[in-house]
């Protein structure tokens, strides 16, 4: 029988183990999500419920705007993460971070990166394209996009989509608003939430199969 001293550092390690593996991101499958490889963000709901992240032409045409997919009968867009850090290798569930669609629905001279920008017909903070990976004007504090675990309620793979003013060098609390979905007459677009009482956008991640081989 093993003494207490020699139980410590196996206990230690255990639950350093457990926390590393609760604040990492993982997709719908378990595995680690990892920067660069393609996954679809997807509703928790099902059926008109449910629905993947893609994109529309907004009434500008360009930027394309960030929208739920109607049901969750056919797929959406898959993304790509790119955390703050650049590293590779698994992502931090909290971890600062951008992500990008690999393709859009039409051809459009900016970046499909994420970004928010003020809708002039919805009057808020929509999500649509044309962002920056990184932080290209080292400004710090930045907006940064999070995935904040649903809590001990829910699975560990599901996420609320948050939008933060987060620094990266300094003691500062984040500042996050929840992303929630709303209708602009046309389609459910993702925007941030003005209050309580809009219901925060609770997501999983679900590894895009066409990509599977190519990704390994």
């Amino acid at each position: 029988m093993m003494s207490t001293p020699q139980l410590i550092p196996l206990i230690t390690c255990f639950l350093f183990l457990r926390f590393a593996a609760a604040q990492t991101l993982i997709d719908t499958s378990e595995n680690p999500v990892r920067r660069g490889v393609p996954y679809y963000i997807s509703s928790i709901g099902r059926g008109a419920a449910g629905g993947d992240l893609s994109l529309v032409e907004s009434r500008s045409t360009c930027p394309l705007d960030v929208i739920q997919m109607p049901s969750d009968i056919r797929p959406g867009l898959p993304l790509t993460f790119h955390p703050a850090s650049g590293l590779d290798g698994p992502i931090n569930a909290r971890a600062n971070q951008k992500f990008r669609f690999t393709t859009a629905p039409i051809e459009c001279n900016e970046s499909t990166v994420v970004t928010v920008r003020i809708d002039p017909f919805l009057r808020r903070s929509t999500l649509s394209t044309g962002g920056v990976l990184g932080n290209p004007t080292g400004q710090d504090p930045a907006y940064w996009f999070k995935f904040e675990p649903y809590g001990p309620s829910g699975p560990n793979t599901w996420y609320r989509l948050q939008y933060c003013l987060s620094c990266e060098r300094c003691r500062m609390a984040d500042q996050c608003s929840n992303v929630t979905v709303v209708s602009d007459g046309r389609s459910r677009r993702l925007a941030l939430a003005t209050s309580e009482s809009n219901a925060p956008f609770t997501v999983n991640i679900r590894r895009a199969r066409a990509y599977d081989k190519s990704a390994e």
